[in-house]
């Protein structure tokens, strides 16, 4: 089988997958003997993909000449491992609960490179981190009141950013999108003097910044420096208001990955009825005649890439579809009509990188004299982390086909609480096929998890090889907002998670027990 590098921490190898230089079956039957039944399904992190995320952060703000910080939002993924990797590698810490502050400062995050978000903090969190010395964003009026009494009763001073809603519409999902005027996070612009006068004559807090977070899985840049030009001249009024030592704006984190630039892999239509087929390929007939009465004797390379992009069996071929959108590019009634037949000349949105980021706002920031806060979650871990799971069993029912998996929504929630999507891929080869020597056998099939529940399911119409009991099975990019929202509905257990460094690994979560699980719990009979 040919050699795929999904990433520069995850490919295939004849067939079977490797995260960095780990086999993921050998790893598999590693970690059965160590824990048994309860080995599967695991989160397994790459340790070089992590580096890489900061990095590439650290490299554009470095270049921009900005005064910055890069602060981790651990909602994210609060593994400690994770927390002490971000530590080394300069970041500051980002927590939205006392648990999560008192956690990095367990890691080795100082105090003041923390920063306590939040809509709804309550009084025993913000002690925490008054007591401390953390930073503490205000959300609204209640929240500065309840600042306010814990340093009074602490008599600590501390020092606060506001969180601003700006009303800018991320373009995301509604749950995600945090900076509308209907939020229920931040302030707006009519509260912001009223805070101010709460503030202004107390000596025990001091504001040092304005805080905003639009949202999640933002996958354009306009909207960061539209958001930074409302924050600068707010600023700059907060501070002719008699605020001196407002000096940061924070931007917040948001920006998406690309969930789906493997998409094509597992979305071939291979098993359409005849009756479709041929009246695809009548289409394509017809969208080839035009061409050539078009283009003529030029028409040749056009034909040949239009036959070659829009066979049923034929593999996703980047570069061809590149090359066919550029010749296609002045003719815009042809290229609407080929993008309509062939979905792989769908027009998506690329995510930016956080170099694109960066560009967006230098500009504007380089006229001032603010220094930049960015608070990255999910572009900083959730490439990083693959969810692997083993097949418990292939079932038909009707039309549909079924991949049954041990892993669920209980793990990995976002298909079924967003509806988004995750790559998926066997994680070695199928020995499933028709006959001897003959290659596997491609379904299309939904996977799904043993969770009592229609809506666990972790893909859906997803062409891939009839695997066999037990086979491996990845589930892409689930570093962010999967481990850290897993639970134990139908008492299942949280999974063990599995840090690869090179060709060695360790264990950094072990699975779940039931003892585990009930430990909570007070029970009198």
């Amino acid at each position: 089988m040919k050699e795929f590098a999904f990433s520069s921490s995850l490919s295939l190898r004849n067939g079977f997958l490797f995260c960095e230089d780990v086999q993921i079956r050998e790893m598999q039957d590693s970690l059965s003997a160590m824990f048994s039944c309860h080995s599967s399904p695991c989160f397994v992190y790459s340790k070089q993909q992590i580096a890489e995320n900061v990095q590439a952060y650290r490299l554009a703000l470095d270049n921009s000449g900005l005064k910055y910080e890069i602060g981790y939002s651990m909602k994210a993924n609060y593994n400690p491992e994770v927390i002490g990797l971000m530590r080394r590698f300069g970041c500051w810490a980002i927590a939205v609960s006392g648990f999560e502050v008192t956690l990095a400062i367990q890691r080795g995050i100082c105090p003041e490179n923390i920063i306590l978000n939040g809509n709804g903090k309550q009084i025993w969190e913000i002690e925490i981190a008054v007591k401390n010395g953390c930073l503490i964003n205000v959300d609204s009026i209640f929240d500065l009141q309840n600042i306010l009494k814990v340093t009074q009763k602490l008599e600590k001073k501390v020092q606060v950013l506001i969180r601003l809603n700006p009303d800018i519409n991320a373009e995301v999902h509604p749950y995600l999108a945090t900076g509308l005027a209907k939020s229920k996070f931040g302030i707006e612009d009519g509260q912001l003097f009223e805070l101010l006068n709460m503030m202004k004559d107390n000596k025990n807090i001091e504001l040092v910044g304005l805080h905003c977070h639009l949202g999640s899985t933002i996958d354009n840049t306009h909207v960061f420096s539209e958001c930074l030009d409302v924050m600068i001249s707010l600023a700059d009024k907060v501070k002719q208001y008699g605020f001196t030592s407002l000096s940061t704006l924070n931007l917040g984190g948001g920006l998406g990955i690309n969930y789906r630039q493997h998409e094509h892999r597992t979305r071939r239509c291979d098993k359409l009825k005849e009756s479709t087929k041929k009246d695809f390929e009548s289409e394509i007939n017809h969208l080839i005649s035009k061409v050539e009465a078009t283009f003529a004797d030029k028409s040749g390379e056009i034909v040949g890439l239009i036959s070659d992009i829009s066979r049923l069996t034929s593999d996703y071929n980047e570069e061809k579809v590149k090359r066919l959108k550029t010749l296609l590019s002045d003719h815009k009634e042809i290229l609407h009509d080929a993008v309509l037949l062939i979905p792989s000349l769908k027009t998506k949105n690329r995510i930016p990188t956080p170099s694109e980021l960066i560009a967006s706002v230098k500009e504007r920031l380089s006229k001032s004299d603010y220094r930049l806060i960015l608070e990255p979650g999910r572009s900083l871990i959730g490439n990083a982390v693959t969810f692997i799971t083993k097949v418990i069993g292939v079932k038909r029912n009707g039309s549909q086909r079924y991949i049954v998996v041990d892993g669920s929504m209980t793990e990995v929630i976002r298909p079924a609480l967003y509806s988004a999507y995750h790559h998926i891929e066997l994680a070695e080869p199928s020995t499933v096929s028709s006959s001897q020597n003959a290659p596997p056998i491609v379904e299309t099939f939904d996977v799904v998890g043993p969770v009592c529940e229609c809506g666990d399911f972790l893909g859906k119409e997803r062409a891939l090889s009839v695997p066999h009991e037990g086979c491996g099975v990845a589930v892409f990019d689930t570093g962010a907002y999967c481990a850290s929202m897993a639970s134990n509905y139908n008492m299942r257990p949280r999974p063990l998670e599995v840090m690869v460094e090179g060709n060695s690994w360790k264990v950094i979560r072990t699975p779940e027990k039931l003892e585990d699980i009930l430990s909570s719990f007070v029970c009198e009979s």
